[in-house]
C-alpha cells in the first residue's frame, strides 16, 4: 500500500504525473462560483431531463458530457435554487462514473456540491494522464472538524428547503478546484461513485471552468505541493 510521505490527505497521485491543486469551499447557502471574469457555466437547466450526454460551446472551446450520466428534476438532493442538476445515473449506491471532455485545457473547476457524502471521487486528467484526484471524504472530515458547531451544521441540509432527516445529514457546499502553480492544467474530467451500502450518489450543480488561472477565493480543505513523493 501506498504510504504519504506529506500531510495533505490527496489520494491516487503517481510520482510522475502529481502536479499541485488547491481546494477550497465557499460559505454555507454559496451555490454559484464567486468567480465571475473567464468562466463558463454549465448550469444544465436547459438540459432535457434523462441519461443522455450532451455537448455545449464556449466560442471554440467545447465541453462534452457522457457516459453514466442524469440530468434530474430538483429535489431535497440538489439543484442549485430549485433548477435542475445533474448526478449518475447508476442506481444508488451503485459504481459509475460520468465524463466531462474539454478540447482546451482548463485551470479552474467550481460546483456546488449538494447531497454530499464520502463515497465520491473526481479524477483531472490531462492529455490521458491523472494530474490529481479529489476524493470528497477530505471534504466531509474538513466540514466535520470545523471547530463552530453552528457553522458546521450551516452546511447541512438542502438551503432551498426541502429537507428530510437524511438530507440534514449530508453537506451541501460549493467547492473550488485552482490549478494555479507550475503551469498545471486539465482537460479531461471524471465524476464517480465509489462503491457503498449507503445508496450514495454523486449530485452537483453550477459546473464552473475556466481556461485562466483565478485567485484563491474560499476556505482552504486541500493544499497539495507541486512535488508529491511517495514510498512503497
Amino acid at each position: 500500500m501506498l504510504q504519504r510521505l506529506i500531510t495533505a490527505t490527496l489520494l491516487a497521485f503517481t510520482a510522475t504525473s502529481a502536479q499541485a491543486f488547491t481546494v477550497t469551499i465557499e460559505d454555507p447557502t454559496v451555490q454559484s462560483s464567486p468567480i465571475t471574469n473567464d468562466v463558463f457555466i454549465v448550469d444544465f437547466n436547459n438540459q432535457t431531463l434523462g441519461n443522455n450526454g450532451f455537448s455545449l460551446s464556449n466560442g471554440d472551446i467545447s465541453y462534452t458530457y457522457s457516459d453514466e450520466l442524469a440530468i434530474t428534476e430538483s429535489s431535497e438532493w440538489g439543484g442549485a435554487n430549485s433548477s435542475q442538476f445533474i448526478a449518475n445515473s447508476t442506481l444508488p449506491g451503485e459504481p459509475g462514473n460520468y465524463k466531462i471532455s474539454i478540447n482546451q485545457k482548463q485551470k479552474y473547476f467550481g460546483f456546488w456540491w449538494s447531497g454530499g457524502d464520502p463515497y465520491n471521487k473526481i479524477t483531472f486528467k490531462n492529455n490521458g494522464n491523472v494530474v490529481a484526484v479529489l476524493q470528497t471524504d477530505d471534504i466531509v472530515n474538513h466540514i466535520n472538524k470545523i471547530d463552530d458547531v453552528a457553522r458546521q451544521s450551516d452546511y447541512k441540509g438542502n438551503p432551498n428547503g426541502g429537507n428530510t432527516q437524511w438530507s440534514l445529514e449530508e453537506i451541501y457546499a460549493f467547492v473550488n478546484v485552482f490549478f494555479n502553480n507550475n503551469g498545471e492544467a486539465y482537460d479531461e474530467i471524471v465524476v464517480e461513485i465509489m462503491p457503498n451500502d449507503t445508496e450514495a450518489r454523486f449530485e452537483s450543480d453550477n459546473h464552473t471552468f475556466s481556461v485562466a488561472e483565478q485567485a484563491i477565493s474560499g476556505t482552504l480543505v486541500i493544499d497539495v505541493p507541486p512535488a508529491i513523493v511517495y514510498s512503497d
